[in-house]
This record gives structure tokens, sequence and C-alpha cells, in this order.
């Protein structure tokens, strides 16, 4: 049996995606490991299969690359809304199911996509951090190093904490700039820092939002190592309602792959 494996990237974070509409085929675990592999496989942060889903254009299904299921993943989804287009599954707009729910996806004439989040709540505070869940949970501190940081060493360090060891977290370390912020990550699942996260963005943003104390409507500009992205947020009753993230995606290569 051959899979057609296509290869994205969304600001540096890159994806491995499936059309699994028809169901065929379902990958184990370790074979998603194998292919995300960057030695040995394809190599990627992710791996992501494109379903169908009741009242939907499609589902998105997210695993990390340790190949076990994921959480919500910002960047991924505007790499699965530019595939399920190039399918015909979708033109200017689209619907989808996730981790944590419905989302809209909208094409912009720049050539970026608009993904629509889930509720986030407001930053907790925990020592000179932020904790917030943004479709996926996230631990967020400023720094005055952005980079000179380890950033793998100490993204281990928190993320395999007592508090944070069973279930794992994504740690962001950001740096406030006169127009937005600088961010680097640590992302659970890739076990290493990442070109930038997308749920992380959001997560960042909101935590500026905060520290800047600012009001209303707000576009925040975050640059990644990866590349730049844009997120909207307007605070309501202590919450973040359905903050935007909008950023670039990009189809990389086709890869056939024969299962023996």
């Amino acid at each position: 049996m051959v899979l057609k494996l296509h290869k994205y990237q969304g600001a540096g974070n890159d994806f491995i995606l499936l059309d699994n509409r028809a169901g065929l085929y379902k990958p184990t675990a370790l074979q998603i490991r194998r292919w995300c592999d960057r030695h040995f496989g394809i190599g990627a942060d992710g791996f992501i299969e494109l379903g169908l889903f009741p009242g939907a254009d499609y589902e998105m299904a997210y695993y990390n690359a340790d190949g076990l299921p994921g959480s919500m993943c910002g960047n991924g989804a505007r790499c699965t809304a530019h595939f399920a287009r190039s399918l015909g599954l979708c033109t200017h707009q689209a619907t989808f199911q996730a981790y944590d729910g419905l989302h809209q996806a909208r094409f912009n004439g720049d050539g970026t996509i608009s993904i629509t989040m889930g509720l986030a709540d407001a930053p907790e505070p925990f020592g000179k951090a932020f904790l917030l869940d943004t479709g996926s949970p996230h631990y967020v501190v400023k720094t005055a190093a952005l980079d000179t940081l380890h950033v793998k060493e100490e993204g281990q360090r928190i993320r395999y904490s007592e508090r944070f060891r069973e279930d794992g977290i994504n740690v962001n370390f950001i740096e406030l700039t006169p127009n937005g912020l600088r961010m680097r990550t640590y992302e659970r699942g890739v076990e290493d820092e990442t070109l930038s996260c997308g749920t992380g963005t959001v997560a960042a943003a909101i935590v500026f939002y905060r520290l800047r104390q600012l009001a209303g409507k707000q576009d925040i500009t975050v640059q990644a190592p990866g590349g730049t992205l844009l997120v909207q947020l307007e605070q309501q009753d202590g919450c973040f309602p359905q903050p935007i993230l909008r950023g670039p995606a990009e189809a990389v290569f086709v890869a056939e792959v024969v299962l023996l």
C-alpha cells in the first residue's frame, strides 16, 4: 500500500498531513514517530489527519511528533485549511472540527489564513509566569534575554517539574517590544524548541494584553523565530471568547510512503 503524505509549514512550524476522508488506513503511533523523525523520516513537529465530520467541511485530528494524540494546534489548523482548499473542500472560508470543537478558517487576500480559536480564560499568575489554556496548556514567562536563552534546557526543566510532569505543558518565553512581542517556545510532544507555536502565540498575546493593561479589540503582532503572526483579541467578562490567529501556511512537498 502506498500513502501520499503532504508536508506543510506555517511560520516554521511543520506538519505531515494525510487525506484520510475514506478512512482506509490508520497510522500507528510508531509510524507517526518515524515519519516525524528529522533524521530517519520526513521530519515534522506533528502529524495531522484530515477526515470528515457531520456539519463541517472537514475534521482535523492532530498528533504530536511522539505519535500521541495532541490538542488544538493553531499553526497546524492553518496548514490543514490550506490543504482542505487544495482538495476542493472549501474556497474562501471553512468550518472544521478539532480537538476542542468547531472552528472557522478564513482565507485572506494577502495569502494568510485566519483561524478562530476557542474560549480562553484570563491568565492565571504562577510565580513570575502565567498559566492559561488556549486549546493547549501554556506556561508564559517574560524574559529580558530571549536571544541567549537556552530554550530547550529551560523549557524541559519547567515541563518536567513536579507540577507539570504528568500532563506536560508548553513553555513560552516572551520579550515585550514597543509594537508587540517576540517569543520562543518549547513544545511538549516535540520535547524541543519549535520555530513557532500557534496556541502559544495566542497565549503570549493574551499575557501581553494583560501586562500592557490593554482594553477593547486589539491586534497584537507576535514575532517567532519562524515568522510573524497576528492575534486579534478582545476581553469580555474577564475572558477572551474568540481570539483570531492570522498567519501564513505553505505546502512544501508531497511524499509517497510504501507500507511494507
